[in-house]
């Protein structure tokens, strides 16, 4: 049985060094619109900023600014881990990051698929511990979080692209 969609609404922007610069969270606007279309899925909204915030999070620091993860790793480093990203964020001159929402209603059931997509170099995905966080560090722990909020999670391409399907009631 096909289930027939009910309900759509597809948004797709792709950020550049500008909005990137003058704006911490550009996704807002995309979710606002979301939600908007479909209002009763405002009781989801901490779950979408949640998964947003990190996906975005990822691609901006890791793919657009390349700043190395090992910098994040424990108290004696992290401070030169945010201080790295305010300067490359303040000379950032190129790379972009793409966000695309997808909702669909069917009936009483939903979802929506978040795709973020950067002008990055992408990571090896595939690799065994890709996504091992050590417990020691906060490395790793924002991908399991959204893997923990969504029904699906994957990597595309070169490891720039993911891919979250996020499904409810309503």
């Amino acid at each position: 049985m096909v289930m027939k969609i009910k309900s759509e609404c597809y948004i797709c922007r792709k950020f550049g060094p500008d909005m990137i610069k003058s704006c911490s969270h550009p996704f807002l606007d995309l979710l606002d619109q979301i939600l908007e279309h479909c209002p009763q899925l405002r009781e989801k909204k901490k779950d979408l900023l949640l998964i947003l915030s990190e996906l975005y999070r990822n691609a901006l620091e890791h793919g657009v600014l390349e700043l190395a993860a090992v910098l994040n790793n424990d108290l004696n480093t992290i401070e030169k881990y945010f201080i790295g990203k305010k300067r490359a964020i303040e000379n950032l001159r190129s790379g972009w990051i793409k966000i695309c929402l997808n909702f669909n209603q069917f009936f009483k059931k939903g979802n929506i698929i978040i795709r973020i997509e950067d002008s990055g170099d992408g990571f090896d995905y595939r690799s065994e511990n890709a996504f091992e966080p050590d417990s020691r560090t906060p490395n790793g722990r924002g991908i399991i979080l959204v893997k923990s909020l969504c029904n699906k999670l994957e990597f595309f391409g070169n490891g720039n692209t993911v891919q979250a399907v996020y499904c409810f009631d309503l």
